[in-house]
């Protein structure tokens, strides 16, 4: 019996009742619709099924953690939380992360009107994304030193353990660069910065490049983590963990940094504000 649906446009996950192993991949047709919950009599109607166990072994390990059907068994501590404290604050962080970057999609709609706001949110982006990096390398760092509850714990599966390293270069790349772009100046910004086999590219190009490699990157990222984050952190799976105060500190903390940090850059906006609207201007009238 196959008694849930997870729909992703025509891809169905039929998972199993007891392990991921008893899971089905359906690829549908576009004109059957499903409903989240609605049961199954038979697998017939569709025009494909692959039971996970025939699958690569990692994505068969990494779908039914994405999906949210299995979890780490993450101890606990009396005063910090341990592993389950870091699995929370990571969730929470990443929560936060999730919302500011939404926000800063949106103003990608029409860049010339809303560069102050992208400034602004990507610097106040920084800090929860500092924080997030630290408790996931305080995770490894436990981890890999042989403390007892992190190997309780066990790591994430692979294809998100050699997701990791791309996940927070190309991160840190994107802010970079993002900052970088804020203290030149648009007119420094637009110069040449490094010529490679005779295209040359400036720092504006440069963040664009490395922006579509952390956007690429960062879409997998959120499909693996994006549930387990929400049952981590809405749901409190595990129930309430010792220590909340310490990680409820620690994301305030983080957001008032973020905001103190934003306030300082405001005055930089208004140069890449007059910079956009200005080429825009010279733009149309170099068209006519």
């Amino acid at each position: 019996m196959f008694p849930y649906i997870y729909s992703i446009k025509y891809i169905v996950i039929y998972p199993g009742s007891d392990n991921y192993k008893d899971t089905y991949i359906g690829i549908i047709k576009p004109n059957q619709l499903y409903k989240q919950g609605k049961k199954l009599d038979s697998l017939n109607r569709l025009s494909q099924k692959i039971p996970l166990e025939k699958l690569p072994d990692p994505l068969a390990e990494a779908i039914p953690v994405a999906l949210g059907q299995t979890h780490r068994k993450n101890p606990t501590s009396p005063k910090t939380g341990g592993a389950a404290g870091n699995a929370r604050i990571t969730a929470w962080s990443g929560i936060l992360l999730l919302i500011l970057l939404f926000l800063e999609g949106l103003t990608l709609v029409s860049i010339r009107h809303f560069v102050q706001w992208h400034i602004i949110l990507g610097t106040l982006m920084i800090p929860p994304t500092l924080l997030k990096i630290a408790t996931t390398f305080w995770r490894f760092i436990r981890y890999y030193s042989g403390n007892r509850q992190y190997k309780i714990a066990g790591p994430p599966p692979l294809v998100l353990r050699l997701l990791g390293p791309f996940m927070i270069i190309s991160t840190l790349g994107v802010l970079g660069s993002g900052i970088a772009l804020v203290f030149l100046g648009p007119l420094k910004s637009t110069q040449s910065l490094i010529t490679i086999a005779g295209i040359s590219i400036s720092m504006i190009q440069l963040h664009k490049i490395i922006f579509v490699i952390w956007f690429i990157v960062t879409t997998f990222h959120v499909l693996g983590r994006f549930i387990p984050a929400i049952q981590n952190s809405f749901l409190q799976l595990g129930g309430k963990i010792a220590g909340w105060r310490f990680r409820a500190l620690a994301i305030y903390l983080a957001v008032v940094t973020g905001v103190m940090a934003s306030i300082f850059v405001l005055d930089t906006t208004t140069s890449w504000q007059s910079f956009l609207i200005l080429h825009k201007g010279i733009h149309k009238l170099l068209s006519h």
